[in-house]
């Protein structure tokens, strides 16, 4: 059996013509906030390959910076990527959650109050996705590291969690 750490993955890295190309829907996205790092601390979370794609198991706890097999940073001008498993709680007393947009509501206190409460985000390319479709290609404006997490002002209580696949990205 080969480990993770040894199969190279140059099927999932897009060259540029070919996302040159690409039709990418109206995203529902806002430019990272400065600062968010030093208010919102991450962890780091290492992709496992099933079939050929990366799947990041998160928890809800806390926000992750996604690196690849070798363990070298997920750094991605545009992504394809689709949740799957989500189960988690915001803490005692709310429901179980089973899909990216759980409420409609948006408040202030989140990480990112111009999206909805409790939603699953995706920073990547200089912004923040917000669309509350499981699946979904984004293309952003610049190559940054990949991070996917809750927006909850208490991440700490969070209980559960989710798993982010990501089939394809470029730079």
């Amino acid at each position: 059996m080969v480990e993770d750490d040894q199969i190279e993955f140059p099927s999932l890295l897009l060259p540029p013509e070919v996302i040159s190309k690409m039709a990418f829907p109206n995203p529902v996205t806002q430019p990272l906030p400065r600062g968010f790092f030093d208010r919102f601390p991450f962890e780091e979370r290492k992709a496992k390959v099933e079939n050929g794609i990366f799947k990041f198991a998160c928890s809800s706890h806390t926000f992750y910076r996604l690196r690849m097999p070798d363990n070298a940073a997920l750094s991605a001008k545009s992504v394809s990527y689709f949740f799957s498993n989500i189960q988690w709680t915001a803490g005692r007393g709310w429901p179980v959650y089973s899909n990216r947009c759980p409420r409609g509501d948006k408040l202030l206190q989140d990480p990112f109050p111009f999206f909805k409460h409790h939603s699953l985000l995706l920073i990547f390319g200089g912004l923040t996705w917000g669309e509350c479709d499981n699946s979904f290609i984004g293309q952003g404006n610049e190559i940054t590291d990949v991070f996917v997490g809750p927006n909850d002002d208490q991440l700490g209580d969070n209980t559960g969690g989710f798993d982010l696949f990501i089939s394809a990205f470029g730079q």
